[in-house]
């Protein structure tokens, strides 16, 4: 077990520092993982409930698995494997939060905007700014986080500032100020496409894949997708490449049950 790694580890350090003499690079940090279970019930061959992760990977997502397992329970501690929770997350946090963030903005700017980032004329308010600067400003925050171990904390911390977006969309209502306002417009429109632009560089260690295709939406040069061009910013008139959707809604058997009781009603 996970205390069995520690006792472990307390004997074999002074034994590889004394025994190899420098030879073998010992490590700073040793982390260990905690117990999976499946669904309440201890995971074993005698019970057939071993969970294939390949299988898993093909019906729902890496990038979506991953983020799951990462998210899901604290590293180190034990955890239970829900399918249920997967869908759930996988439909809230994923397609209907950053998925639906990404697709109302850049649909609305393929049509609005011809396609380009919008020129924002530095005409940017208080409002502006904090989603702007949001993910630069909580690099070093985020970075301790994971430097610790608590990636589930970091991506709390990620999904607070998505929701930050996603409620600056609903209050900015960009589609009002179409009528109205067409530079206020362009300036919210800009905030919108830098914050998702950041989403996809600050998301790349836990979801690659899933980073890429954020990414390749302002077709970034590979150099421009590191943590460090999180500083730059997006340049005007820059051209938005048309994506699928990158996080499918996941129906579940209850959703159809539903929706099948509501069609007979």
């Amino acid at each position: 077990g996970t205390s069995l790694n520690k006792k472990y580890l307390i004997w074999s350090m002074p034994y590889l520092s004394t025994n190899w003499k420098g030879s073998i690079t010992l490590p700073k940090k040793i982390f260990a993982h905690g117990w999976w279970t499946n669904e309440g019930e201890k995971i074993s061959k005698s019970l057939g409930n071993v969970i294939d992760p390949f299988k898993l990977i093909d019906q729902y997502g890496l990038d979506q698995v991953r983020y799951f397992l990462l998210r899901e329970v604290p590293f180190g501690n034990d955890g239970d494997f829900s399918r249920s929770h997967l869908v759930q997350r996988i439909n809230s946090e994923l397609s209907n939060n950053l998925g639906n963030l990404i697709q109302r903005v850049v649909s609305f700017c393929l049509k609005n905007t011809i396609g380009k980032v919008p020129d924002h004329n530095n005409k940017f308010k208080k409002e502006d700014l904090e989603i702007i600067d949001c993910f630069e400003s909580e690099l070093t925050n985020l970075r301790n986080l994971i430097d610790k171990q608590k990636l589930d904390d970091s991506l709390k911390e990620i999904w607070v500032k998505i929701s930050k977006s996603n409620k600056y969309i609903d209050e900015q209502a960009p589609w009002h100020l179409k009528k109205e306002d067409t530079q206020r417009m362009n300036t919210v429109l800009y905030s919108l496409l830098e914050s998702i632009r950041q989403i996809g560089i600050i998301i790349q260690p836990i979801m690659p894949y899933s980073s890429n295709k954020i990414l390749d939406i302002f077709a970034l040069d590979p150099d421009q997708r590191y943590f460090s061009g999180l500083s730059s910013k997006l340049a005007v008139g820059t051209n938005l490449m048309k994506q699928n959707v990158i996080f499918p809604r996941i129906e579940n058997q209850w959703e159809k049950l539903g929706l099948l009781i509501r069609i007979v009603i």
